[in-house]
């Protein structure tokens, strides 16, 4: 049988007035309108008798196309005040297919009227839609669905779609009336899909005011444009790209069961935009993964507010949605926000994974944190291994830095750089209140002249930031007033007993001055006028004032030409065996991981730094090290938290590797983190790139259980106390009674363990204080609990070891 090909035909045979049809023939459409005409059959990309391709799309919108029908629209065309309406039910095994032929640009399609779409499903399925240009228009591509459901498979590929903005809307700011790349509308009826199985990809997006809608169709919405909503299921996403959208990037609403990769948008939400801008946008939606979809200059326009770079917005039955893998840099508004969307609905069970979130809150509104929660509604979920930092304007969390809300856990996560100033109690010497000054206002973001703290005339003057909790404080960047600026002054911290000064600042002539130094752990800082300005006033526009939580932890400082030997003291206290080194300096290192320095330790020198807590809980230290090998020989160091070991490091090779420490727990305060060399002579290791993260693991014990121990001391100072603390090998409790008692002293380990017990029987009312001996406990963390008749007392004791 070789050599014979069976070709499919279309028989048709008529019997006694019956007009009977066998397998259909699919058949291929031209449309060229450089060389076509409607009076051809369009069955031809080229003339030839009545072959030909028709010329307008007005003879495909009126053809009905059948499954594996395709319809080629001529590369390099043009389709002007024109757009297409696309009949016809194709299959996903099947589909119909509009598609190009020839060579060149894409095939391009500009309708130029107002509302109209470039190209239209209109309750149908089962298209392939490759290869077009779309321009000018209300809407790119447009699936419209009313009162039809079950509708199965939609692919859209190699698109272009540009130009889509106010221009041919003719209510741009009307809700479900917005100019999209990408329309998928339909009436409202929840309870079934629409539309499965759809899947888009490699589209380009320019000037189009929202590249991505779904919502519902004009025949279903009010007078403000509110209706019920579509819904649309197993959805594919893949390699988008939008640039220049003027109210959202992609608003992914109603979709359950969808995967969006590499969706990216890059200066969105400048226009105007009463609902709030957003990068990205999820809501009224199940079961949603997004990876890879950065967000860049997510503006927030005239309305000044949202403007953030994604958007957990809730609604009725959203969950499990999922964004990961991604960067959000440069927004106005929050990097994140976790909102319950109009009261209905937060977004449980979500997950942010593996986010930076940079440069966040760089104009003046609402949500202007790294991620906010400020009205998470039944939000719950997980945030872990991301990194916040670089904060212009406000704080990590909207509630505080660094608040974890009800129903979240956080997990190995990193905050750098945050601006903590918006979140401090300001007070001042005096203010101008006649004038509409306030402290306040010197920490609300606006570092616009006259807008800030002003103080009554006469000097010196004074500005205090005081928190709840010890900070870590490296940088303080001050802002007064073009023309009056603020002559001398200095940045001053409290130590405990008195303050001290970072920084001097003297004939100063700028708005914006930025002062750096070694890290600091306090909870009050103070900014100390002493030089007026000429109208003998002390104006301070703007104060932000930066949190590293670990300061210098690439060793940039202190800056050195090769290399540094300590004594040396910036943010780490560098000893006589330990100091910094830059890439290309004398001691042969390999090129710094952050930066161009690294630390060094050589023999048993020792590297340390005081670091302020906010809160208690788990952490861990991940740090790269490498050997030095062109010299001396094998070094190794051990890594102490307060006197507490854990870890020891013996790197093996000039590459720099990564480590990280064992879990430690620590109480809200200051600690010191150490490095110490432990092999004397000429040998030498290199390490860089210090990160404090917070660790989440099991057996340890929930920051909630540290804190409430914690507030128990604190709230029972006068009946209940223990010192030293820390303390190495007695500690003495005291506490009060009311009525003749028997006490029990207990210890635990934070797992829950008990380790210590001892009995205190027929003591009296009032005042006692008993001695207990703590040398065979291991260095540590331990709860300390006394318990008896009415009466039990708790708190966090820590014991080290000489």
């Amino acid at each position: 049988m070789s050599g014979i090909k069976f070709i499919l035909v279309k028989i048709s045979v008529f019997v006694s007035g019956l007009f009977f049809v066998g397998t259909a023939l699919a058949t291929d459409y031209y449309v060229s309108n450089s060389a076509g005409n409607d009076s051809y059959n369009g069955l031809a990309g080229t003339y030839g008798g009545t072959n030909g391709p028709w010329k307008t799309l007005t003879k495909v919108n009126a053809q009905t196309f059948a499954a594996g029908d395709r319809i080629f629209l001529k590369t390099g065309d043009a389709w002007v005040s024109q757009s297409l309406q696309l009949h016809g039910l194709g299959t996903s095994t099947n589909p119909i297919t509009l598609s190009s032929y020839g060579t060149g640009a894409k095939p391009r399609i500009s309708p130029q009227i107002t509302d109209a779409y470039g190209i239209t499903l209109y309750n149908t399925a089962g298209w392939k839609i490759i290869g077009i240009e779309i321009e000018k228009a209300r809407a790119g591509i447009a699936l419209q669905y009313n009162n039809t459901y079950n509708n199965d498979y939609v692919y859209i590929d190699n698109i272009s779609i540009h130009d889509i903005d106010d221009t041919y809307n003719s209510a741009p700011n009307l809700y479900n009336h917005f100019s999209a790349g990408i329309l998928l509308e339909g009436n409202g009826n929840t309870s079934a899909y629409h539309l499965t199985n759809l899947t888009v990809k490699n589209i380009t997006f320019s000037n189009v005011n929202c590249s991505w809608w779904v919502g519902c169709i004009a025949a279903y919405t009010n007078s403000s444009g509110f209706g019920t909503n579509a819904r649309f299921r197993y959805v594919t996403v893949n390699n988008l790209s939008a640039v220049n959208g003027k109210q959202w990037g992609y608003s992914f609403n109603f979709l359950d069961d969808a995967t969006i990769t590499n969706a990216d948008c890059n200066n969105t939400g400048f226009g105007t935009n009463i609902y709030g801008s957003a990068g990205i946008v999820v809501a009224y939606a199940n079961r949603v993964v997004l990876d890879s979809c950065d967000v860049y200059n997510s503006r927030r326009g005239p309305q000044a507010y949202d403007g953030c770079g994604f958007d957990f917005e809730g609604g009725l039955s959203t969950s499990y949605i999922t964004y990961k893998n991604a960067v959000i840099d440069h927004t106005d508004g929050c990097g994140v926000f976790v909102f319950n969307n109009n009261g209905v609905g937060g977004t449980p069970n979500l997950l942010l994974e593996n986010v930076s979130i940079s440069n966040f809150g760089e104009n003046i509104g609402n949500s202007s944190a790294g991620i906010d929660f400020s009205s998470p509604g039944n939000s719950s979920g997980i945030v872990r291994n991301c990194v916040i930092n670089r904060s212009i304007a406000t704080n990590a969390f909207f509630t505080g830095y660094p608040t974890v809300p009800a129903n979240f856990t956080f997990t190995n996560n990193t905050y750098k750089d945050i601006n903590i100033a918006s979140v401090a109690t300001v007070t001042a010497s005096t203010t101008d209140t006649g004038n509409g000054y306030s402290p306040a206002k010197a920490v609300d973001g606006n570092t616009a002249d006259f807008s800030g703290w002003s103080s009554l005339t006469g000097s010196p003057q004074w500005l205090e930031l005081a928190w709840a909790s010890y900070q870590n404080i490296q940088k303080v960047e001050l802002f007064t007033t073009s023309g009056y600026y603020l002559k001398d002054y200095d940045i001053q911290y409290w130590d405990g007993s008195d303050w001290q000064t970072v920084a001097a600042i003297r004939n100063n002539v700028q708005k914006k001055v930025t002062s750096t130094f070694a890290n600091i752990s306090t909870t009050k800082l103070r900014i100390y006028c002493i030089t007026p300005d000429p109208t003998l006033y002390s104006r301070i526009d703007e104060v932000r004032v930066y949190n590293d939580g670990l300061g210098n932890g690439g060793f940039e400082q202190p800056s050195t030409s090769t290399y540094q030997y300590g004594p040396l003291t910036h943010g780490w206290t560098f000893d006589a065996g330990s100091g910094v080194q830059k890439n290309g300096g004398g001691f042969g290192a390999n090129t710094a991981p952050d930066g161009v320095q690294t630390a060094f330790i050589q023999s048993t020198g020792v590297i340390k730094q005081d670091v302020g807590f906010s809160a208690a809980g788990n952490y861990y230290l991940k740090f790269k090290a490498s050997k030095r090998t062109c010299c001396g020989g094998t070094q190794s160091f051990n890594v102490y938290v307060d006197a507490t070991l854990v870890g020891s490091y013996t790197p093996s090779s000039a590459t720099f590797t990564d480590f990280t420490t064992s879990s430690f727990l620590v109480v809200k305060g200051n600690h010191t983190i150490k490095f110490v060399g432990t092999v004397s002579g000429d040998n030498t290791d290199f390490i860089d790139k210090v990160e404090l993260l917070p660790y989440t693991g099991s057996g340890l014990m929930a920051a909630s259980q540290i804190n409430k121990a914690e507030t128990e001391e604190k709230d029972s100072k006068d009946d209940f106390s223990f010192y030293p603390n820390p303390a190495y090998n007695d500690v003495n409790v005291g506490f009060t009674i009311k009525q003749q008692s028997a006490l029990t002293l207990r210890v635990f380990k934070l797992g829950g363990k008990m380790v210590l017990q001892q009995n205190l029987n027929n003591l009296a009312p009032g005042n006692h204080i008993t001695k207990l001996n703590t040398s065979n406990l291991e260095a540590g963390i331990y709860i300390i609990k006394l318990t008896g008749n009415n009466f039990e007392k708790s708190g966090l004791m820590q014991i080290n070891k000489l």
